[in-house]
C-alpha cells in the first residue's frame, strides 16, 4: 500500500503554523479590534494568544498520542467512537473547503484592485493553482508556504520598524472611549480568530518525521512567534494611527504605512495581503484534503479518495474533489455566511477536542498512562492529578467565544 511520504521537519512545521496564523486574519481584524480596545489593543492580542494556547496545548498532546493524518477525526474516533469522529471529520472537510473558498474570494478582491481581473475569476484560478501545487508534493507545497510566510512576516516587520520612532507617543493603557474597559474583552472575541489555523497543521502528521515530537514543538513555536509579532504590531499601529481611524478603514495596515511614510506607497502594501491570503488558502486546502484522505481509507464507500499517486505521494482524488467543491461554493455560496459558519464549527470542534483530552486522561489504558508519565508523548502542563486544567479552560473559553460569535451573528 502506498503511503504519504515523511519529508517535513521542525522548520517546515513551524513555518506552516506561523504562516497559517499570521495570515489574512491580522490584515483584516486589527482595525476592528482597535475600535473595541483602543490603545490597549496589545493587551487584547496577548489575552487572545493565551486563550488560544489552552486549546493549542490540547492539540499538542493529542497529536503526540495519535500522530496520524486526520487530526480531530482520529482523536474523536479513538476517544469517543468512530461515528462521532466521522461526522466531525466530514464536517471539518466541508468547513475547510468553505474556508478555502471564502479566503480565495478575499484574494480575488485584492487581485481585482491591482489588475481589474474579476474577483471571482481570480479566486477560481487561485484554487486551481493551489490544487496543482498540492498535487506535485508536500515538500513543494511547503516551499510555497515558506515564501509566502516570509513576505507575511516581512510585512509585519515593516510595520514594527516604521513604528519605532512613534513608540511612547500615546498612552498604551488608554482604552476605547466608545467601548470602555469592557471593549478590551470584546476585542478578544474578534482577535481570537486571527490565531486560528494552527489546529489544521496536525493533519501533516503522516508527512512529518518523528511526528510525536515535531508536531507539538512546531505548534508551540508557531503560536509563540505569531503572538510576539501580533503584540508588537498592535503597539506599533496605535502609535502611528489613532485607534478610531484604524477602526474606520478596511485596509488598516496600508493606512499605517501611508501615515508613517506620508506617502501613497502604503496603497501597495495590499500586495502583501495577496501572499497572506494565498498562503492561508494553500494551507487550509492541504489540511482539508488530508482529513478526507484519512476518513476515506477507513470507510469502504469513500476509499476512492484515499488513493495516492505513486510518484508524488499525494492523495490526488481528495485534492481533485476538494478543488471542484471549492469552486462550486465560490459560484453559489454567500461568502459572509460561509465565514460565519466556519467560525461556529471551529469553536464547537475546539470544545470537543478539549473535552476529548479530559476524557482520555481517565479512560487511557494503564500502559498508555505509564507511557504518558514516562514522557513518551507530549503532555499538556498544569495538571491536577490526571486532570488537565488547561483543557478545561480551553473548553470554557471556546464556549464563551462561540456564544459571543452567535450573539454577533443573530442579534447585532
Amino acid at each position: 500500500m502506498i503511503k504519504l511520504k515523511r519529508t517535513l521537519n521542525l522548520f517546515w512545521i513551524t513555518c506552516a503554523v506561523t504562516g497559517i496564523i499570521v495570515g489574512a486574519g491580522i490584515y483584516a481584524l486589527i482595525g476592528k479590534g482597535a475600535g473595541y480596545s483602543g490603545n490597549m489593543l496589545w493587551l487584547s492580542f496577548l489575552l487572545a494568544a493565551i486563550i488560544a494556547s489552552f486549546t493549542g496545548l490540547s492539540y499538542c498532546e493529542l497529536s503526540s498520542r495519535y500522530p496520524k493524518t486526520g487530526g480531530e477525526y482520529v482523536y474523536l474516533s479513538n476517544i469517543f467512537n468512530k461515528k462521532i469522529g466521522t461526522i466531525i471529520g466530514l464536517l471539518i472537510v466541508l468547513i475547510g473547503i468553505l474556508s478555502s473558498a471564502t479566503i480565495a474570494f478575499g484574494f480575488g478582491g485584492y487581485f481585482n484592485a491591482l489588475t481589474s481581473l474579476p474577483a471571482l475569476w481570480a479566486a477560481i484560478i487561485l484554487i486551481l493553482i493551489v490544487a496543482v501545487i498540492n498535487y506535485i508534493g508536500v515538500k513543494f507545497t511547503m516551499w510555497f508556504n515558506f515564501i509566502a510566510t516570509f513576505f507575511e512576516v516581512i510585512g509585519l516587520i515593516i510595520i514594527l520598524v516604521l513604528g519605532v520612532k512613534f513608540f511612547g507617543k500615546v498612552d498604551y493603557f488608554e482604552y476605547s472611549a466608545a467601548k470602555g474597559m469592557f471593549g478590551i474583552f470584546s476585542a478578544i472575541g474578534i482577535i481570537f480568530f486571527a490565531y486560528l489555523g494552527f489546529e489544521s497543521m496536525v493533519n501533516l502528521s503522516e508527512e512529518t518525521k518523528h511526528a510525536r515530537i515535531i508536531i507539538p514543538k512546531g505548534l508551540i513555536l508557531g503560536m509563540i512567534i505569531s503572538a510576539i509579532l501580533y503584540v508588537l504590531v498592535a503597539i506599533s499601529v496605535v502609535s502611528i494611527v489613532p485607534y478610531n481611524e484604524l477602526s474606520s478603514t478596511n485596509a488598516p495596515l496600508s493606512l499605517v504605512v501611508k501615515t508613517a511614510l506620508n506617502s501613497d506607497i502604503g496603497n501597495y502594501f495590499s500586495i502583501i495581503a495577496l501572499f497572506s491570503t494565498f498562503n492561508t488558502v494553500l494551507l487550509v486546502f492541504i489540511a482539508a484534503t488530508r482529513v478526507l484522505y484519512s476518513i476515506s481509507r477507513d470507510i469502504n464507500p469513500l476509499t476512492f479518495f484515499s488513493r495516492i499517486n505513486r510518484k508524488t505521494r499525494t492523495p490526488y482524488n481528495s485534492i481533485l474533489i476538494v478543488a471542484v467543491i471549492g469552486i462550486i461554493f465560490l459560484l453559489v455560496t454567500e461568502i459572509k455566511i460561509a465565514a460565519q459558519l466556519t467560525d461556529i464549527v471551529v469553536l464547537s470542534v475546539f470544545t470537543m477536542v478539549n473535552v476529548a483530552l479530559i476524557k482520555s486522561r481517565y479512560t487511557d489504558s494503564k500502559k498508555k498512562r505509564k507511557e504518558l508519565e514516562a514522557g513518551h508523548y507530549f503532555k499538556a502542563p498544569l495538571n491536577i492529578g490526571r486532570f488537565p486544567f488547561l483543557a478545561l479552560l480551553g473548553a470554557i473559553t471556546s464556549i464563551i467565544i462561540l456564544l459571543i460569535t452567535l450573539y454577533d451573528i443573530f442579534w447585532l
